[in-house]
């Protein structure tokens, strides 16, 4: 699991902050009504702060609209897998 990390240097705070700004175009605050928690909670993961329980982390995926393996970066992991398998 070393591999995944350098390979992906982002941050599961820095995961969420990307989809949320890039992707849903989403404020903390929006983010937060979608998945019924408060910004301040979305705040605190995005900054390392906290880190989301099962629940939560099921929450902010389908807020985002992303797959649980790619808002936890392990599509990359896998990839990166395959690709080295290949060689």
């Amino acid at each position: 699991m070393a591999d995944f990390y350098q390979h992906n240097p982002k941050s599961f705070g820095d995961r969420i902050k990307h989809f949320r700004v890039h992707s849903t175009k989403l404020s903390q605050e929006d983010l937060a009504k979608k998945c019924g928690l408060s910004a301040s909670w979305i705040s605190h993961f995005e900054t390392g702060n906290r880190s989301p329980g099962i629940e939560n982390l099921i929450r902010l995926s389908f807020g985002l609209g992303v797959s649980l393996d790619r808002l936890c970066g392990t599509d990359l992991w896998f990839k990166v897998k395959t690709k080295e398998g290949e060689k």
